[in-house]
């Protein structure tokens, strides 16, 4: 039996979002404030020690560890590896955007506070330009991101006796030193958030050149020099849809035209439009055109 949390997540891969699972999750906040969750999780011995897939973060993680020491290892493309033993007050920072896998190995008890990326970018210094992004990293607590955590904490355990002044206070607090003590700015050639004209057709053509094996969050985000997070949103401003489902489009439309206007088999049809074999393919798109491939070729050969 497992518990979900208020933090969500998007595998790279697959485009899946869902919520994280714990085993307990004895402490949690009402959600009465602005830009700021903050929650207790206790997970056992389940992990054996597997890489997990490749995900990333809708909001900004710092995980504070307050239980028992464990062994932990973060790895994301194009940065160093993060390998730590975990112990009581080492605080972990995930970036939001960031395609990250880790691999985990012990039982954690931990305070997570996860942060809206509105509510950092609402504290950037002005003069900066380009998007906002925190650095992955892990070690033993900043004092004060750590003596605030365990203030929200005490809040939650109080029944909030200030209403939502006390945490919306303190979560601005944390963001302003967040952008003064960790934050970088990322350059592009886009508006903050917009991918210009080129930036677009240079993801189209990606794209349509690579439907037949699996693009991931980070090879798009990479082309246009985007954090996947601002990524993410760009993508959906200019196309109407997250890139997953313009992707699932993509391919099912290649299907279909192969499917029409060739005799190739259909197992062939699924691999060269990036489906992970022929039942993958059929159930795509019978939901999504309410046919089947071999429904599609029977109609073309009445």
């Amino acid at each position: 039996m497992t518990v979900q949390t208020s933090l969500k997540q998007i595998e790279v891969a697959s485009g899946r979002v869902s919520y994280f699972r714990v085993e307990a999750l004895p402490l949690q906040d009402s959600g009465i404030w602005t830009g700021i969750r903050l929650e207790e999780w206790r997970s056992g011995n389940a992990s054996k020690g597997g890489e997990t897939a490749e995900i990333a973060l809708f909001r900004h993680v710092l995980a504070l560890n307050i239980g028992s020491p464990m062994e932990i290892e973060l790895r994301s493309p194009g940065e160093a590896s993060i390998r730590i033993q975990n112990r009581h007050g080492t605080m972990v920072m995930l970036p939001a955007g960031m395609p990250y896998t880790s691999i985990a190995r012990g039982a954690y008890q931990g305070l997570l506070l996860s942060i809206s990326p509105e509510l950092l970018a609402a504290q950037r210094d002005s003069s900066q330009h380009g998007a906002f992004d925190l650095a992955m990293s892990a070690g033993p607590s900043d004092v004060f991101l750590q003596q605030a955590m365990l203030a929200l904490a005490t809040d939650i355990r109080e029944g909030h006796p200030a209403g939502a002044l006390f945490g919306d206070s303190i979560g601005i607090a944390m963001a302003a030193y967040l952008v003064r003590r960790h934050g970088t700015y990322v350059q592009s050639g886009s508006a903050p958030g917009t991918l210009n004209p080129q930036a677009q057709a240079r993801i189209l053509e990606y794209i349509e050149d690579n439907l037949w094996h699996a693009i991931r969050l980070s090879e798009l985000s990479e082309l246009v020099q985007l954090t996947p997070f601002v990524f993410l949103r760009a993508f959906k401003h200019a196309n109407g849809m997250p890139p997953h489902r313009f992707i699932t489009m993509k391919r099912v439309a290649r299907a279909k035209s192969l499917i029409k206007n060739t005799t190739l088999p259909l197992v062939e049809v699924a691999f060269q439009c990036g489906f992970s074999s022929q039942s993958h393919m059929t159930n795509v798109m019978r939901r999504i055109t309410g046919l089947s491939p071999m429904e599609i070729r029977r109609s073309v050969r009445k």
